[in-house]
């Protein structure tokens, strides 16, 4: 599945939205519609709030040095007539939805927390009973 960057959006956090186009043909004239919205940031001291008490050199030996944050929204069977109709209706609904949520100052901290905490309760699959 081929990702082609459709837009680039700054943030007031300084931080920076881009969209994906990760749509694909299915049948005859009918295609899967795959909008893909990511922010990508390297970990660095400023992302950690202070109350939480974390150390970068723990974070980033949990999580790594990057950062993201990415969300799908996905129509199917969609006729290939209507892709960017609809890609753009995907996109106008995700920011909508979602864009004063990124645009906070706090989100780069706060999602750095819970990608941490995510990492720490995470059970591999072999290991749940």
């Amino acid at each position: 599945m081929q990702k082609k960057l459709m837009e680039t959006i700054p943030l007031t956090s300084g931080l920076t939205l881009e969209f994906y186009d990760r749509s694909r043909h299915l049948a005859g004239d009918r295609c899967q519609v795959t909008l893909e919205a990511r922010i990508e940031f390297d970990l660095g001291p400023d992302d950690l709030p202070e109350e939480s008490g974390l150390a970068l050199k723990d974070v980033r030996g949990a999580i790594g040095d990057r950062i993201a944050y990415s969300r799908e929204k996905q129509r199917n069977f969609v006729p290939e007539a209507d892709r960017d109709r609809v890609l753009g209706e995907l996109k106008a609904e995700f920011l909508a939805a979602s864009l004063v949520y990124l645009s906070n100052p706090d989100f780069r901290k706060k999602l750095v927390v819970r990608k941490y905490q995510q990492s720490k309760t995470y059970t591999p699959m072999y290991l749940r009973v």
